[in-house]
């Protein structure tokens, strides 16, 4: 079992996503979506399972884009996933911590290049870079 300052550090994702020029709103900007006051939202989810006898672990990693929506029967407005990407894996107890790691790094990437393919006009210019 982790406590809380043994958790994987999930700063290199928002430093990844600042990088790659992704507009600050959709981490968080209340002007930007006053109205709704569903934000949009970048959700990291890890469920792990440690058999320490035999000294396994198997996990899952789901990382989504949550953003609000309306339902068409009620239009009412909910949260809801318009990405999304998942892993499951398996290693030694000793290494959970570092597989984590690798997979949010992954999944970040993974969503840095899906969200700029989609939003070209959000790639920062070559001057930028």
């Amino acid at each position: 079992m982790w406590f809380a300052d043994e958790i994987p550090d999930t700063s290199y994702g928002i430093r990844r996503l600042a990088s790659a020029g992704i507009r600050n709103e959709l981490v968080l900007d209340r002007l930007t979506y006053p109205l709704s006051g569903i934000l949009p939202t970048l959700y990291v989810n890890v469920n792990t399972v440690v058999f320490e006898e035999i000294e396994c672990a198997a996990f899952s990693f789901d990382m989504e884009l949550q953003e609000g929506a309306y339902l068409c029967g009620n239009s009412t407005l909910c949260q809801t996933a318009i990405w999304k990407k998942s892993s499951i894996g398996g290693c030694s107890t000793s290494h959970l911590k570092e597989f984590i790691r690798e997979c949010l790094r992954d999944k970040v990437d993974e969503f840095i290049n899906d969200y700029l393919a989609a939003n070209p006009k959000d790639r920062p210019s070559q001057n930028e870079a």
